[in-house]
C-alpha cells in the first residue's frame, strides 16, 4: 500500500492502533478468569491491538464495504495471520533464544573487560602523568 511505503520512507503516518496488546492494569483489577476473557476479547478485535501496517485497515474497510461475508473473511484472515505469526515466533524463540542469550552474555563479559581495561589505563595515565 502507498501509505505503508510513505510510512517506511518518512516514518509517518503510522497506522492507527492502540500500540499495546492489552492493558496490564486489568490483571491488577480483576480475577484471572475475567482477565483472560477480557484479554481474549481485546485481542480478537484487530484494530484495537498493534497493527504494523495500513494493509489491515484497508482490508477491514474493504471487507465492511462489501457486506458481512467478506467482512467475516477479512476477520478470519486476520485471525489466522496473527495466530500463525505468534506461533511461528514462539517456536523460533524457543529454539533460538538460548543460543542468542549465551552470545549476548559472552559479549557483555568482553565489553566489561574492555571498559575495565581502558578505565584502568586512563586512571594510571592520569596518576602517573
Amino acid at each position: 500500500m502507498l501509505l505503508d511505503l510513505v510510512a517506511l520512507w518518512r516514518g509517518r503516518p503510522q497506522p492507527l492502533s492502540a500500540r499495546t496488546q492489552v492493558p496490564v492494569a486489568w490483571s491488577e483489577l480483576f480475577p484471572p478468569p475475567v482477565v483472560a476473557l477480557l484479554y481474549g476479547a481485546r485481542l480478537g478485535v484487530g484494530p484495537l491491538t498493534i497493527l504494523p501496517t495500513w494493509l489491515w485497515w484497508a482490508a477491514f474497510v474493504l471487507g465492511a464495504g462489501h457486506g458481512p461475508l467478506p467482512s467475516a473473511g477479512v476477520g478470519f484472515a486476520f485471525a489466522v495471520t496473527r495466530s500463525g505469526s505468534v506461533l511461528g515466533l514462539g517456536m523460533w524463540v524457543r529454539t533460538q533464544a538460548p543460543r542468542r542469550m549465551a552470545r549476548l552474555r559472552a559479549m557483555e563479559r568482553r565489553a566489561a573487560c574492555a571498559v575495565l581495561g581502558i578505565t584502568t589505563v586512563v586512571a594510571l595515565t592520569t596518576l602517573i602523568g
